[in-house]
């Protein structure tokens, strides 16, 4: 929590600075903003650095596990219905229940993650590919 933003504009902060991380290299477990990270990384980075209480996870392998990606989401956001700007969505690839991804919401159409597919991070929006992977909408937590 920052003492001198609202949740509101810590969570646009999360969401400018994500776009400043465009093209940044994809690296599995890295957390060096402008040099690599996956896409934990990211959501752990933009966190961080505006004022969130992240608890970190690098116990995952080069997929995480839904189980684990669940697990970490609720310690550290709460599920929203809506997406809002610089909150976050999870993702499923193939199965629809179980999450495996996470990216930053810009807005509530797209978003920004670090996507080893692309060898970066990358802004997407929810079109028909990525709006049905769409698994859930989350916001840091704010005490």
């Amino acid at each position: 929590m920052s003492a001198t933003l609202t949740r509101e504009e810590a969570e646009r902060a999360v969401a400018a600075w994500a776009l400043t991380q465009l093209d940044v290299p994809w690296v599995h477990q890295a957390r060096v903003p402008g040099k690599g990270m996956d896409c934990v990384g990211l959501l752990v980075l933009g966190g961080r650095l505006h004022g969130f209480e992240i608890v970190d996870m690098l116990e995952y392998g080069l997929i995480v596990s839904p189980e684990q990606l669940q697990q970490y989401m609720h310690m550290n956001c709460e599920p929203v219905e809506e997406p809002v700007p610089g909150g976050l969505a999870s993702f499923w690839f193939r199965q629809p229940i179980s999450p495996v991804h996470v990216g930053v919401m810009l807005d509530a159409r797209r978003f920004v993650h670090s996507y080893r597919r692309a060898g970066k991070v990358v802004e997407n929006s929810l079109d028909k590919v990525w709006g049905r992977r769409v698994h859930k909408f989350w916001r840091y937590k704010w005490a």
